[in-house]
């Protein structure tokens, strides 16, 4: 309401200051609120940001898993997997599990671990444990966090993108599993599409 409609209804002249501040006084705290309203929207996600950003820190932030498509077309059955733990514990990679919509109950999935792991590589089905538990390192405060990448291969040869992969995880010193799902994002990007 404008102040021109509140001028309006408070007409009468004996009256007019009070009803003039009793419809004021409402319209402006209204008005005050949805400021504020508006200011806590606006800084939800630098909020956001800085507690995580502080979280990780402290090294109290839980790992954070990504996973993509291998570039490349004939290689569309793999998803390239990156593991990082930001807690200040370490954290053992008990297993996995690839779901998705034409991923079947015998699909055959065979993982690879980066070079330095590479005794831990294996295969099973759509789920399972790895043959030892990997592990990452706990961060320490002021350097990069421990990181550990492996794939996951689906045997017959079909695409992985749009299918969710599934770390189990367990914190060491909390005793509830920590389960790290993310979809494969698909990647169209490829070695021959290289600008030289």
């Amino acid at each position: 309401m404008s102040l021109v409609g509140v001028y309006a209804i408070c007409s009468e002249t004996s009256k007019h200051d009070a009803c003039v501040t009793s419809w004021t006084t409402p319209i402006s705290a209204w008005w005050a609120a949805a400021a504020v309203l508006a200011g806590l929207v606006i800084n939800a996600d630098q909020m956001r940001r800085n507690r995580i950003h502080s979280e990780r820190e402290l090294g109290e932030a839980i790992p954070e898993i990504t996973v993509m498509q291998n570039a490349g077309a004939q290689n569309g059955h793999i998803a390239n997997i990156v593991l990082t733990n930001w807690n200040s514990r370490p954290v053992l990679i008990n297993s996995y599990m690839v779901d998705g919509p034409d991923v079947s109950a015998g699909e055959k999935i065979r993982f690879r671990f980066e070079k330095e792991l590479a005794h831990l590589d294996g295969a099973g089905g759509k789920s399972g444990r790895f043959p030892r538990r990997p592990y990452l390192l706990g961060r320490v405060v002021d350097e990069k966090p421990f990181a550990m990448s492996f794939q996951l291969r689906r045997e017959d040869g079909k695409s992985i993108a749009g299918a969710t992969v599934t770390i189990n995880c367990e914190v060491i010193g909390s005793s509830a599993p920590l389960p790290l799902s993310e979809s494969v994002h698909e990647t169209h990007w490829s070695s021959a599409d290289a600008v030289n």
